[in-house]
């Protein structure tokens, strides 16, 4: 699982979902240093499938919350880093 920040979702040869990255990512955005763990189970489950999982704090990175709409500073979205679309995925 990887840290995202603003600065490496912009780099476009950056391996964390940057520009040029063909693999979907599932970006979880966290309240709470240290939460990422609970979601170690979702590595084993997406291991054969074209998928990077990364993880924003939301408060470290508002830039990344506003670019993909979270509210309340937790949520997840999957991005298309190449296509630059993404899919907020809500519990409702």
């Amino acid at each position: 699982m990887h840290q995202l920040t603003f600065a490496s979702n912009k780099a476009p040869t950056s391996g964390v979902c940057g520009q040029k990255t063909s693999n979907l990512c599932l970006i979880l955005f966290l309240k709470v240093k240290g939460s990422e763990q609970q979601y170690a189970s979702l590595l084993d489950r997406f291991k054969n499938d074209p998928v990077t999982i990364a993880y924003v704090y939301s408060e470290e990175e508002p830039a990344l919350v506003l670019q993909f709409g979270i509210e309340a500073n937790y949520g997840a979205v999957v991005y298309r880093p190449k296509r630059g679309k993404f899919i907020r995925i809500s519990s409702e």
